[in-house]
């Protein structure tokens, strides 16, 4: 309709009716008939393209334009379509039509007109402006290749699409080596027929996991409203069967050998199932249950049909293929052969089909001698390409991959308006590519943003039929080119379109060798979880129509039923369709949510906008976020902005002692003060440290043990206009020397038992303060007059350095007042509570309950033998009853590992638990203890302690929460973009909490704290964000995921690791209580995962390396697993993972030579190595490192059974060293004997089941 109607606002044209033309079997064109207004000159086809070319895509403009004095109509004034004639020569394009020139010429006209159904064709006609696309330009270059032996490439015709351009580049092209241009059948089929590597490969799946069996079903399910002729339907399938002897081969594995073997005679049976007056829905139902039940390849036929009566003129048809039977073109084969047979079945005539020359084993037999003849060449194109390529391409999943690939998926639909499309086309048509290769683009660039990689490789299939005796077969064709695009260095549009186009021409160029045979020449990392090299897909629907139509009045139609398998990760599969592109995203139900794959589209559609709004924009430059998900991020996602508190920590102080003069502050053991008595007593201090010259903005440092007199300095020195510097008195001398050096104090606060360590540098004096003993200065108890802003230093605290060198972090009043606050309002603090001091003074954590003096709440120093026994704190928290607990997750464990979340007794109402990950065992324990909430605070020192909090609820998994009020979070990938929801980035934290950056390092402050290009600075924003090293995620819910370091983060053997996910399913592992998985790199060039692990004493290496092959991928269990009595910890109580010691021999699987044990163990080991042809094989090695693969895997299980030990290949990919498999079996030779269960004895018809019928099984 559109077409006609565009042709119409042509001024010359008075009616118009296109209509779509089936030339042949496998080709169709479009065909414009129109009339001419009164007194309108006669149009030519070249001037009416060029008019619908100017507001039409290409692919909607007629090949062929007819006049006509009127058009025909039937009685009814309806078009009468019949009537139309056949265009002849005149009705097509042409460039002003000259006769071809020369012999070659003339031979190409030939090809070209055979290919594009034309009655002729001139030197100076374009291939695509005659019909042409990229499907057809394959069958061209076929054509030259075998009727010419012209070895030309799909890339010539692109770049020479005139006839008398590619005949002058022809006559100087190779001509093929000898056997290319014919097929040489005459040789008989050996008895035992290989497979295609194709067939090899889905025949290897259904063995290793038998859901890849159904998960390669091709279903069509139909609607055949109307008159049906059921026998005639069922002849005509039966007619394609016996046509097609792919649908009637079975496969067979005799001893060590893989074959396949044709049956002469199938008799295909449609089965009839009347069900009267069924819902759609029940039908769709029905549909797809069928399309789930997997075929046994031992059988046949490969082809299966259902006819579903719903009336007398309503049926559904319900017909499966296997796809080592069938692909993508065969369905179109088989469509129109249906066609032809049902009416020729229905006249009792013959059918007008082609004999077929070849049949599908003839491919087989022919692939294989090409391969064994001309393989070299595309094998060392496809090595040169791939090698390095990333294993697997990580994307942002809901779920955890499992260890085993699980086929269960599901489609999104898909669409691309024609605005879009239309805007596309001209920027491919500018840039020399088609439109299949823009989307490509926008999908390879999208896949790079979402998984992190700049790496990507992306699967294609290809129809593959290589020669015109191969086009009308049903088989198994279609080859995978898997497409490397290199994103790094931030391309511009026309640079990655410009590759694109090179990936693409040059891997068609080389289609020819089978994608089964790449891997094996790459020997990419073997994994049961996902699909070698290639786990994501662009399929472009080109292929020829495949519509049923069934004479007799048949109105046929799609049943719409759902796709329930996915082969890959995730497929986007599209094509164009009335003016638009459509189609539908498939994927992994046990990887991806529904809602996740909506929002990966609406990415690719924000990247299509970006491509054709400026094309010489760097590709990094377009955001995969729409306006309004931008808002979301930036807005909704983000805390409130709310009034900063004013004033200073010391005068907020003191207002509350004002107000609460008797109320308990601070208390260490029987040592405690009142808010009076602690204010007067600073005050005292500050004014002497105002006499001892102590000025505005000055560094003083606390060494000071746990003690009230360590608040008491705290306070003071703020009071005094100074900055204060906590030290940890106890630290190597050398560390604490450093460090007094970098401060460079005017004074120290000390303890009268000073370590000998603490040597003061020059010019430092030293105060000592002594515990509840009166000072000598007590004098005047009124606060020194001292003038500072609320933006000037509160502290400097110290935290590690990746070099080495701790970093001063300095924090401003305004950032701790902002954190009480946001903390008050978040915990729900709003009466006076007993808090513990639990953090070291010298750890930003301190900060978190020392600010809680402005708000009256008491706080309850732990002692130092408290803090580090579990047990003595159990009965601190009982004896002291308090209501709030800082900790660690560290901490907590020790806790809960001494009985804390059992029995009567008093816990506090609420934990604050931070400084470390919690994981999820933790997370579970901490949300079911009896009265007691529990929050996970995180943030980093530079943010002032806390930005985000969570409540630890039982109901949801491991999180950070939300911002604190005032705190601004941003997820960036690593050009500082904001990533979408799921996808991992590293975090940036604005906003109030913001520390001014590292006393005395200039640097390291410029590459830390960054301008915030998210906000304007104002009084509420610092206009300045830090960069936190950690990598998080957003959820759906806009709460926070912590995901780990961005160093722990590691890549192994092409894989890219989360360490974290590790550690996760360890301590999920029986007996274990705590985990941390590293990667060293203990011999240079030798990197490998080491687990460390606490836990019961019955822990045993291979029962946990056994456990985590049963939950993750190979490439993700470690090597080594070190067992500890407890992890080391920091003096902050975190783990310290500098301590771990290295892994020695017990701890892992040697890969030196360890002879087998036991008589399973050395049973295997001996066929292994026979098997592999290895003179011995050990209980350590692994099957694929030897040199194993697929079909020898096959080898070796078929070897087993025939020793008597029952397995599959499955067991052997999750298993694969010679214990692993050993301890699987469970048992002696003798035990392990297959068991062979004789068949039942019930007869056809049985109504009930006796004993009689089932014998027993002999054991």
């Amino acid at each position: 309709g559109e077409v006609q109607s565009r042709l119409q606002e042509h001024p010359a044209v008075a009616q118009a009716a296109v209509v779509v033309d089936q030339v042949d079997a496998g080709h169709k064109r479009l065909v414009a008939y129109y009339t001419l207004g009164e007194g309108a000159q006669p149009l030519s086809p070249q001037q009416l393209r060029e008019h619908l070319s100017a507001e039409l895509p290409d692919y909607m403009v007629p090949s062929a334009f007819v006049l006509l004095q009127a058009l025909p109509l039937t009685a009814n004034g309806k078009l009468d379509r019949k009537s139309l004639p056949v265009p002849d020569e005149a009705a097509h394009i042409h460039q002003g039509y000259e006769a071809p020139q020369g012999e070659l010429e003339e031979q190409l006209a030939a090809l070209w007109a055979e290919v594009l159904q034309l009655p002729r064709v001139g030197r100076h006609d374009n291939f695509f402006e005659l019909g042409g696309h990229s499907l057809l330009v394959m069958q061209l270059v076929a054509r030259l290749r075998q009727h010419l032996g012209l070895d030309m490439t799909v890339a010539d015709v692109f770049a020479w699409p005139s006839l008398a351009a590619l005949a002058a580049l022809a006559a100087h092209a190779e001509k093929s080596s000898p056997g290319e241009a014919a097929l040489d059948i005459s040789l008989s089929r050996p008895a035992r027929l290989p497979l295609s590597f194709a067939q090899q490969r889905l025949w290897m799946l259904a063995q290793i996991e038998p859901d890849a069996n159904a998960a390669y079903n091709i279903p069509l399910a139909l609607r055949l409203r109307g008159p049906l002729n059921e026998d005639a339907l069922a002849s005509a399938l039966a007619a394609v069967v016996k046509r097609h002897e792919s649908l009637r081969t079975r496969f067979e594995l005799e001893g060590d050998q893989l074959f396949q073997r044709v049956e002469p005679d199938v008799v295909l049976s449609m089965e009839r199932i009347d069900l009267p007056g069924v819902s759609s829905e029940a039908l769709r139902q029905l549909a797809e249950e069928e399309a789930g039940i997997p075929f046994d390849l031992r059988n046949t036929p490969l082809l299966r049909a259902k006819l579903l009566r719903v009336s007398a003129d309503d049926h559904a048809l319900l017909l499966t293929l296997h796809h080592i039977a069938a692909d993508g073109w065969s369905m179109g084969v088989l469509m129109r052969e249906l066609s032809a047979l049902y009416a020729s079945a229905l006249t009792g005539t013959q059918a007008a089909l082609p004999m077929l020359p070849l049949q599908y084993a003839d491919y087989a037999l022919w692939q294989r001698n090409w391969l064994e003849r001309q393989a070299d060449v595309q094998r060392r194109y496809w090595i040169d390409t791939l090698s390095g390529a990333p294993a697997l391409l990580a994307l942002p999943y809901d779920y955890p991959r499992p260890a085993m690939q699980d086929y269960t998926g599901g489609s999104e639909a898909v669409e691309v308006d024609a605005d879009l499309v239309h805007a596309l086309r001209q920027l491919g048509h500018q840039q020399g590519v088609t439109l299949y290769m823009v989307v490509l683009a926008a999908w390879g660039l999208v896949l790079g943003r979402l998984s992190g990689h700049e790496d990507v490789v992306i699967g294609t299939p290809l129809s593959n039929r290589p020669r015109t005796e191969f086009e009308g077969l049903i088989g198994l064709f279609v080859n995978t080119l898997a497409i490397r695009l290199d994103l790094s260095g931030s391309p511009s549009v026309n640079a990655l379109l410009a590759q694109v186009r090179r990936q693409v021409l040059s891997g068609q160029q080389h289609q020819d060798m089978p994608f089964e045979q790449v891997v094996e020449a790459l020997q990419p990392p073997r994994s049961t979880s996902h699909t070698p090299l290639v786990q994501v897909m662009l399929s472009w629907q080109d292929m020829p129509a495949s519509d049923l139509q069934l004479e007799g009045g048949l109105v046929v139609e799609g049943l719409g039923t759902e796709l329930r398998k996915a082969q890959f990760d995730l497929s986007l599969e599209i094509g164009e369709h009335a003016g638009c592109l459509a189609g539908h995203l498939n994927y992994s139900k046990a990887l991806f949510r529904p809602a996740t794959l909506r929002r990966f589209w609406d990415h690719v559609l924000c990247v299509l906008r970006g491509m054709v709004k400026d094309s010489a924009q760097p590709v990094d430059a377009i955001s995969l976020l729409s306006p309004s998900q931008q808002l979301l991020l930036l807005e909704q996602f983000n805390a409130p902005v709310s009034e900063l508190p004013v004033g200073l920590i010391h005068q907020r102080f003191s207002e509350q002692a004002a107000r609460t003069p008797e109320a308990l502050a601070v208390q260490f053991g029987d040592h405690q003060l009142s808010y009076r008595a602690l204010d007067e007593q600073s005050n005292q201090l500050a004014r002497h440290l105002v006499e001892r010259g102590v000025a505005p903005g000055q560094l003083v440092a606390l060494a000071l043990p746990r003690s009230v007199s360590m608040v008491i300095g705290m306070l003071a020195v703020l009071k005094a206009g100074a900055v204060y510097v906590p030290l940890d008195a106890n630290l190597p001398a050398q560390r604490l020397q450093r460090l007094l050096q970098d401060i460079k104090p005017v004074l120290v606060l000390q303890a009268p038992d000073a370590p000998a360590a603490l040597i003061l540098p020059a010019g430092c004096a030293g105060i000592v303060l002594a515990d509840g003993a009166v000072a000598p200065w007590a004098s005047s108890s009124r606060a020194p007059v001292t003038v500072r802003a609320p933006s000037s230093l509160a502290y400097v605290i110290f935290t590690s350095g990746s070099t080495g060198m701790p970093k001063g972090v300095m924090v401003s009043h305004r950032a701790v007042l902002n954190l009480q606050q946001a903390l008050s309002q978040r915990l729900g603090l709003d009466r006076p509570l007993r808090m513990s001091l639990n953090a070291p003074m010298s750890f930003d954590a301190s900060v978190q309950q020392l600010c809680q003096l402005m708000a009256g709440h008491a706080l309850i120093v732990v002692p130092d033998e408290v803090r580090t026994d579990a047990q003595a704190l159990k009965q601190f928290l009982v004896d002291q009853s308090l209501d709030v607990l800082d900790a660690t997750p560290t901490q907590m464990k020790l806790l809960l590992a001494q009985g804390w979340a059992q029995g009567e007794f008093h816990r506090p109402a609420l934990l604050l638990v931070g400084g470390e990950a919690i994981d999820e065992p933790l997370w579970k324990q901490l949300a079911a203890l009896p009265g007691t909430r529990a929050f996970n605070v995180y943030g980093p020192t530079e943010c002032t302690v806390d930005s985000t909090a969570a409540l630890i609820a039982a109901d949801s998994a491991p999180h950070i929460g939300r911002a604190l009020n005032n705190v601004r979070l941003y997820v960036l990938d690593a050009q500082q973009r904001l990533v979408p929801p799921g996808v991992v980035g590293e975090l940036f934290i604005g906003g109030a909490g913001i520390a001014e950056g590292y006393l005395h390092r200039p640097d390291l402050t410029q590459e830390r704290f960054l301008a915030d290009p998210f906000v304007q600075e104002t009084q509420g924003e610092t206009g300045r964000m830090y960069r936190t090293g950690d990598l998080v995620r957003w959820r759906e819910d806009g709460v926070l995921e912590y995901v780990g370091r961005n160093d722990a983060q590691v890549k192994l053997r092409g894989y890219r690791i989360e360490l974290g996910e590790i550690e996760a399913r360890l301590l999920a592992q029986p007996g274990v209580r705590e985990a941390v998985v590293l990667a060293r790199e203990d011999e240079p060039g030798y990197k490998r995962l080491v687990a460390y692990v606490v836990g019961e004493d019955t822990l045993a290496v291979e029962a946990l390396r056994h456990g985590l092959t049963q939950e993750l991928p190979g490439y993700m269990v470690p090597s080594a697993f070190v067992r500890l009595a407890a992890l080391p910890l920091t003096p902050n109580g975190k783990l310290d993972r500098r301590a771990l010691p290295t892994p020695q021999g017990h701890d892992h699987a040697l890969r030196e030579y360890a002879a087998p044990q036991g008589s399973v163990e050395a049973l295997l080991a001996g066929l292994w190595a026979e098997v592999l042809q290895l003179p011995r094989v050990g209980r350590h090695d692994n099957f694929f490192e030897l040199g194993g693969h697929s079909l020898l895997a096959v080898t070796l299980i078929e070897r087993m059974r025939q020793a008597g030990l029952a397995s599959d290949v499955r067991a052997l990919f999750s298993t694969p060293s010679v214990a692993q498999l050993a301890q699987g079996l469970q048992g002696s030779p003798e035990q392990l004997r297959e068991v062979e269960v004789p068949p039942n004895a019930i007869p056809e018809g049985a109504t009930q089941i006796t004993p009689q019928m089932l014998p027993l099984v002999s054991l």
